[in-house]
């Protein structure tokens, strides 16, 4: 530490409160954590990704009326595969939805991080089925990129529309 000009130095010795709980445990723990922390991530960046395509498409929908016959099968299936990841439906007053596989993984990754324990058998089945879920939806969104968005860039080149932009990860993290 710095404090004027005179430095102060001391070295710390950090651990664990020794309250009953192993340090296996805890790093059981950490380990589940950090993987939903990960995960979540990854969902909103896919999330934010399939937005720009849906907003795209749009876009070149409203540019050349054509782009339509090209642009529905990408948007339709983004917008139908977005449904199964976040909701997007009721106004959380009156009506919500039911919740999504976003609010599935924020509810336990709440429950596992806010313990110092390993999570317990319920949880990690738990997370084996939102990991399921998970898995699925990222595959269906790069099927639907792979098989539809090559025709909707290619459609939007030879009638010289704009590119479509997708910021990288890191870019993305600090919007």
């Amino acid at each position: 530490m710095n404090k004027g000009k005179k430095t102060y130095e001391t070295t710390l010795d950090l651990k664990y409160a020794d309250n009953g709980i192993s340090v296996a445990n805890r790093k059981e723990q950490e380990r589940v954590t950090k993987k939903l922390y990960d995960m979540t991530q990854e969902l909103a960046y896919t999330v934010y990704k399939l937005d720009a395509m849906v907003d795209y498409g749009k876009m070149l929908n409203e540019k050349n009326k054509k782009a339509a016959k090209t642009t529905k099968f990408l948007i339709n299936e983004l917008e139908a595969l977005k449904k199964t990841m976040v909701v997007t439906t009721g106004d959380n007053y009156v009506g919500s939805a039911e919740p999504e596989l976003r609010e599935k993984l924020a509810d336990l990754y709440s429950k596992i991080a806010g313990t110092y324990d390993k999570p317990t058998s319920a949880e990690m089945d738990n997370l084996s089925a939102i990991e399921d879920r998970y898995n699925k939806a990222m595959a269906k969104f790069k099927s639907v990129k792979q098989k539809r968005l090559p025709k909707v860039t290619a459609f939007a080149s030879k009638n010289e529309l704009p590119a479509l932009e997708i910021k990288a990860f890191e870019e993305f993290l600090d919007m």
